[in-house]
């Protein structure tokens, strides 16, 4: 689902540079060819082959700024790319440079915040999804519930796969980097359910894994919301 909204805008993109004065055609060219692998690379199911895409996607990217360093989307693009290959650190360099020096955008500032919350940057994060969120309300396109789920259900999906990996980390007798880790993903789903409170299925996530780190209090409290 994390994927939905960004690419609307990169279609946007794409039709919008087809439009561009014939004075700069190979940037916008092999800007639509970066967007090109990036959409390859959504419907692609092999993990593997489809971050391969996103690098070439990124490689695109990177000579489109070489020819011209003041193309508006670029950056957004290569941001996205770097976050969907789970390089939030890059993804938040390009990000904050799309949202700096182009037009800020509703999706640069969603993903950013989300790649920031990856990176236990939780308030910073926070705060960029309420840019993300405010800027889509004041739109007018009618699509700031629908931004709200998708961003709800990329937390809960980064939550649960911190979580595992604290689960893992217990398994092989790492107690400090598994209690870290499950910590740190029942934190990232309740802020999922933050953004979301009628969502059953998040409470139900964070009652179970609240029991399985022995805070019954919490887990009570979200097996009632839950229901």
């Amino acid at each position: 689902m994390r994927t939905k909204s960004i690419y609307l805008v990169f279609c946007s993109a794409a039709i919008f540079s087809c439009s561009k004065p014939a004075s700069q055609p190979t940037a916008f060219d092999v800007f639509n060819e970066g967007v090109a692998f990036s959409l390859d690379a959504i419907n692609e199911t092999d993990a593997a082959k489809a971050a391969a895409l996103e690098r070439r996607a990124i490689a695109k990217y990177e000579q489109t700024l070489a020819l011209d360093s003041t193309h508006g989307m670029v950056r957004a693009a290569m941001g996205h790319s770097y976050y969907l290959l789970d390089d939030y650190k890059n993804a938040v360099q390009w990000f904050e440079a799309s949202n700096r020096i182009d037009t800020a955008s509703v999706a640069a500032y969603r993903e950013l915040g989300i790649c920031k919350i990856a990176l236990n940057r939780t308030e910073e994060g926070w705060n960029d999804l309420q840019t993300a969120f405010r800027l889509d309300s004041l739109s007018g396109t009618g699509r700031a519930a629908e931004t709200k789920r998708i961003t709800a259900d990329d937390l809960y999906n980064m939550g649960c796969k911190a979580f595992a990996y604290g689960e893992t980390y217990a398994v092989q007798g790492e107690a400090a980097k598994a209690t870290g880790f499950k910590e740190f993903g029942l934190n990232i789903l309740f802020l999922a359910y933050g953004i979301e409170s009628s969502r059953k299925d998040i409470a139900a996530g964070i009652a179970e894994r609240a029991g399985k780190l022995g805070d019954t209090a919490r887990q009570q409290k979200y097996r009632k919301l839950a229901r």
